[in-house]
């Protein structure tokens, strides 16, 4: 960064002190320029992608808005995910919907009835499905793993502890946030559907 003072150019050291161009070496000063100026590039593209990803999440809404008013049925909420097609099905725009949730006090009282399931079957459970509870429920850097747990769900046992436990955990889910994501994939020159990238780290 920098700034005139008096017809002096200064510019801001790592200390956040401002010195006067005259004592900074001149590469120290070629190299300030170039990253100041790819930055603000970088920058102002950030800001014209996301204009860009909210004018054409816009646009798919209406047209899915569209679709409703087609069928008479008005779409609630943005929780699908949407995948649209061109015409000669070599362009595919794919808009994800991610969630990041977490379980709340309830799942103690899910984890006492599995405990209660597990020690009174102690003979017929078999080893993997305590393992399997036992991973779950291990806790990691001071949370729990909410994926693992919830596949706990696809577990078919028939135990009304079990199916009671299954209930709390699926009460027991709150969503933290919620965010979409645009995907855009192009058909390659050998016919595959090809994801169009646009990171930096990824294009290069």
């Amino acid at each position: 960064m920098k700034k005139e003072i008096d017809g002096v150019i200064f510019r801001e050291d790592s200390r956040g002190a401002w010195m006067p161009e005259s004592s900074i070496k001149p590469q120290d000063i070629l190299k300030d320029d170039l990253v100041e100026s790819a930055a603000d590039k970088i920058v102002d593209m950030r800001d014209k992608m996301k204009q860009l990803n909210q004018e054409i999440k816009d646009e798919i809404r209406a047209y899915i808005e569209l679709i409703g008013e087609k069928y008479g049925v008005k779409l609630k909420g943005n929780k699908g995910n949407i995948t649209l097609t061109s015409y000669d099905g070599k362009t595919r725009i794919v808009i994800s919907i991610s969630e990041s949730i977490y379980l709340d006090e309830n799942v103690i009282a899910a984890k006492e009835l599995i405990d209660e399931y597990l020690e009174d079957e102690i003979k017929d459970a078999s080893f993997d499905i305590k393992q399997l509870v036992t991973s779950a429920f291990r806790v990691k850097q001071g949370v729990l793993d909410v994926r693992s747990i919830l596949k706990l769900r696809s577990l078919r046992i028939d135990d009304e502890r079990w199916k009671k436990a299954m209930d709390i955990i699926a009460d027991s889910i709150v969503v933290k946030s919620s965010k979409s994501c645009l995907r855009l994939y192009k058909q390659n020159a050998e016919g595959t559907m090809e994801y169009v990238p646009l990171d930096f780290a990824v294009i290069a």
